[in-house]
């Protein structure tokens, strides 16, 4: 049986290294969401490998990583998600006010 995505807007926001204070309010107010100057308070951690920046979110499957040029999802209960920037351009499109209405 073959399935189709149903039609659905999402908030989504790409990481390029940025620092917390810039990231989307959605993300910020997250409680699951660390840079990487957080993590050993969250209670992960990690080797960061010639200083390259990421950050970590809590998902329902768990801790993952979202690297320089990923995108995060914010899903319909609330919840976030990592996405690579190849497989999101293939399943999202920019959405216009008017085609939301």
């Amino acid at each position: 049986m073959k399935y189709r995505k149903r039609p659905l807007v999402v908030e989504g926001w790409r990481y390029t290294g940025q620092d917390r204070f810039e990231w989307p309010e959605w993300l910020r107010g997250h409680p699951t969401a660390t840079n990487d100057l957080d993590w050993s308070r969250a209670g992960v951690s990690t080797h960061i490998k010639d200083a390259i920046p990421f950050i970590t979110v809590g998902t329902p499957e768990g801790v993952m990583r979202v690297d320089v040029g990923d995108y995060v999802i914010l899903g319909i209960k609330g919840e976030v998600y990592p996405c690579k920037a190849d497989i999101f351009d293939l399943s999202y499109e920019p959405v216009t006010e008017s085609s939301h209405a």
